[in-house]
């Protein structure tokens, strides 16, 4: 493969990688009994609560559809790419079929990179009955893959899953690409240790080395308990692109 070259810039001291954990951005609450004002979906004519089920396998998807579709609706996207579709086949296909009926040409796309390219037929029954949806398989860590220009990446579990290198790669062409928001997966208080080059993980924690992302502007808590396969809680954050830190993308 022609893997992304630049690779990892050098990291900072460890002080001022612990400074930055302890940082957080602005909480957002996405209670599924109080949710946004402006969350009505006119497909029932009633406010949207996110998808019913509660937790599965571990997730709120209730609360984590919710808030993938408040920060959809609030920040005027019209195109969503969900770089680990396989890990969202629950409930991302009703929050597509709300946002494509609300929102006019509405865009998704499932991707999945080449290692789980084997799920893409699946994927095709879950949203068979959707309009505006792309459903692709890429590699990640090529240059000369087609990245869409969607106006925000979602990825619950992508770096976990790919390794640092593959999710290093993606990160860097969000920033060339000039998409304008991201949404990750993040688990706090994880130290990284086992996050390697091309082997998944079960915690990555975005805010520290080697990645070391800048504070989110968003945190959204409370999406997994006790029955998450994956070692420790996840959270997601949530980042303007054009803020993430310019010394390390």
């Amino acid at each position: 493969n022609d893997t992304q070259s630049s690779a990892l810039e050098s990291s900072p001291d460890e002080s001022s990688n612990q400074s930055a954990e302890q940082q957080s951005g602005s909480e957002e609450d996405v209670s599924p009994s109080e949710p946004d004002e402006d969350a009505l979906s006119t497909l029932s004519g009633k406010t949207f609560r996110g998808v019913p089920g509660g937790f599965k396998s571990g997730i709120n998807i209730t609360r984590l559809s919710l808030t993938v579709y408040n920060l959809i609706k609030k920040n005027d996207v019209t195109s969503l790419a969900d770089f680990d579709c396989h890990n969202n086949l629950a409930w991302m296909p009703e929050v597509v079929r709300h946002l494509e009926f609300e929102i006019p040409g509405f865009q998704f796309f499932c991707l999945e990179d080449v290692m789980f390219e084997s799920m893409i037929e699946s994927e095709k029954r879950f949203f068979e009955d959707h309009g505006g949806v792309t459903i692709r398989s890429l590699e990640m860590g090529n240059k000369k893959s087609q990245y869409p220009r969607a106006d925000m990446y979602f990825m619950w579990r992508f770096a976990h899953e790919v390794g640092l290198l593959r999710f290093w790669a993606v990160l860097t062409r969000v920033k060339k690409l000039g998409i304008k928001f991201i949404a990750m997966g993040n688990n706090r208080g994880t130290d990284n240790s086992k996050f390697q080059l091309h082997m998944r993980t079960e915690t990555v924690n975005l805010l520290r080395s080697p990645i070391f992302l800048n504070p989110p502007k968003k945190v959204v808590s409370n999406l997994t308990n006790k029955d998450f396969p994956h070692k420790g809680s996840q959270q997601l954050v949530f980042y303007e692109v054009k803020q993430l830190r310019p010394g390390h993308l």
